[in-house]
């Protein structure tokens, strides 16, 4: 049987398919293009220079949120985990989440 799916208000789209074990498989797939191709945007008319004190430098698609999430075992965005997340949006892996050039 393959998967059914629930389109979620989120954007993520969860697929459930009943294995021949008669357990479950659940896939949460979210389509980031949309974000990216946003990030990219703002990035290319975001003002030079970090003067001032708030700077919007990134936004992540919820399910980068969860993958971290589970990666780090505990909240992304917490302050303790602020290092960590800094490092993840100053990697270039994670390069197309910035909405900003240059370090954090």
């Amino acid at each position: 049987m393959g998967f059914r799916t629930l389109d979620c208000s989120d954007g993520i789209v969860e697929q459930f398919k009943k294995n021949s074990d008669g357990t479950f498989s659940i896939r949460r797939v979210q389509d980031v293009g949309p974000v990216l191709d946003d990030n990219q945007r703002e990035s290319l008319s975001a003002p030079n220079g970090w003067k001032g004190d708030l700077h919007k430098v990134a936004s992540i698609p919820l399910i980068i949120v969860e993958q971290w999430w589970k990666e780090l075992g505990s909240d992304p965005f917490n302050k303790a985990n602020r290092p960590w997340l800094i490092a993840k949006l100053n990697s270039s892996e994670f390069g197309k989440l910035r909405t900003k050039e240059g370090r954090i």
